[in-house]
């Protein structure tokens, strides 16, 4: 099992002998990549608004400025986006069902 992206990357690289692999089964797409923090420690640690402002750097992040659209390349991404626990909630079922998550 390999991400996408991995995948993509590699192919394009030439380092994948697709005479020899190929892909299979591709899942659905899902939020992936997400990033967590304790936004009260943080604000505690470095003042008020911190998280908001480190938020607001990612989402702001533009593809067409070369230096920015670097940062986005490592991830593999056009863009940061919001998200919200519910667009997990999928995967946690799944987590659950095979036994990676309990509770």
């Amino acid at each position: 099992m390999l991400n996408e992206q991995v995948w993509k990357d590699r192919i394009a690289a030439g380092d994948v002998d697709q005479t020899k692999v190929q892909a299979i089964w591709q899942t659905p797409a899902y939020y992936d990549y997400h990033w967590v923090v304790n936004s009260d420690k943080l604000n505690e640690q470095y003042g008020a608004g911190f998280v908001d402002q480190v938020q607001a750097a990612l989402l702001k992040l533009d593809a067409t400025i070369p230096e920015q659209a670097e940062i986005l390349d490592l991830f593999g991404a056009d863009k940061f986006i919001l998200t919200e626990n519910d667009n997990y909630a999928q995967i946690e079922a799944v987590g659950r069902e095979i036994g990676k998550i309990q509770d």
